[in-house]
């Protein structure tokens, strides 16, 4: 552990009758605990693209978590929550975090969809001006918290769970002279209301949300556009699973190929897992570059992305 940045990731463990409970009403226990592998599979995603950062995740829940090792990234560090509320358990780990040499700690949940790594970086860069950084919901609670130092009062608040939660939490902050600044504004996804986003925004016509593993799905429909993202070492699995599905005259893009300039330059980083996942990167180009039925044009847009037509 040499790294400046930590992250803490509280997270239960996806056991269908413990996680997302308040989504009951539309989603069974299977449903749920795809649900939460697949939220997992996208925040574990972004967090190795974090340079200088050590990740660490705090579960709980009855399973035993040498049983999910399979999902999580090798890298990662495994500790368990301690604690009688959930602002005491965050206290107790971020004072464990802070007793090695880390000079910056965040903690987030596992349920924020749109987060993306970039959203981490610039809480860390507020660290620089502001003793506490605060990534508010539009619940009134907050997706993430950092400090640079242990604060305790961080956590001092009465009740948990609630919309008065980062209300709550700034008051403390607030009451004991330390200064704070914010992060950006994400949402979780806890209750039906957060799925109702989706019908709110004029979307559900538009969209058609399927819950499984990608590499198992099959569909019929023809698309005039497949976008592959997830776990790099599935890109090819993925690539020949769905292009089957594309409609005439339409396009596969693969993104994520430059991974922050690391597949050009690999020795941008010294971490062990990162350049197996470069050299899984590099394998997919490769692939695409050879392939005889697709024409591949690259672009360094965003973080790098590939655009796929099949030949006629």
């Amino acid at each position: 552990m040499t790294a400046d940045n930590a992250i803490i990731i509280f997270s239960r463990l996806p056991i269908g009758q413990e996680t997302k409970t308040r989504l009951a009403p539309i989603f069974n226990e299977t449903q749920r605990e795809r649900l939460h592998l697949a939220m997992w599979q996208d925040i574990f995603s972004e967090l190795v693209k974090l340079r200088d950062t050590d990740i660490f995740l705090y579960w709980t829940g009855s399973g035993d978590i040498k049983n999910y090792l399979q999902f999580i990234p090798a890298k990662f560090y495994l500790r368990h929550q301690e604690g009688c509320n959930l602002g005491e358990k965050m206290k107790n780990a971020i004072h464990e975090i802070f007793s090695g040499s880390y000079k910056r700690a965040l903690i987030i949940g596992a349920d924020i969809p749109s987060m993306r790594a970039a959203n981490l970086e610039r809480a860390f860069n507020v660290l620089n001006n502001s003793d506490v950084v605060i990534g508010p919901s539009e619940d009134g609670g907050y997706w993430l918290i950092g400090m640079k130092k242990f604060i305790p009062d961080a956590f001092n608040i009465a009740t948990w769970g609630n919309s008065s939660v980062l209300e709550s939490t700034i008051k403390s902050l607030k009451n004991a002279g330390i200064s704070y600044n914010f992060a950006d504004i994400l949402n979780d996804l806890d209750t039906p209301d957060d799925i109702k986003n989706f019908h709110d925004e004029n979307l559900m016509d538009r969209v058609t949300c399927f819950l499984g593993d990608a590499a198992t799905f099959s569909f019929e429909e023809k698309f005039d556009l497949i976008f592959i993202d997830g776990p790099k070492a599935q890109y090819i699995k993925f690539f020949e699973r769905f292009k089957n599905n594309l409609a005439q005259g339409g396009a596969i893009i693969s993104d994520n190929l430059s991974f922050h300039g690391m597949v050009e330059d690999i020795s941008l980083t010294h971490n062990y897992s990162t350049k197996k996942l470069i050299k899984k990167i590099r394998k997919y180009i490769q692939f695409l570059k050879d392939n005889t039925e697709f024409k591949t044009e690259f672009y360094s847009a965003g973080d790098g992305i590939a655009v796929s037509k099949r030949l006629d």
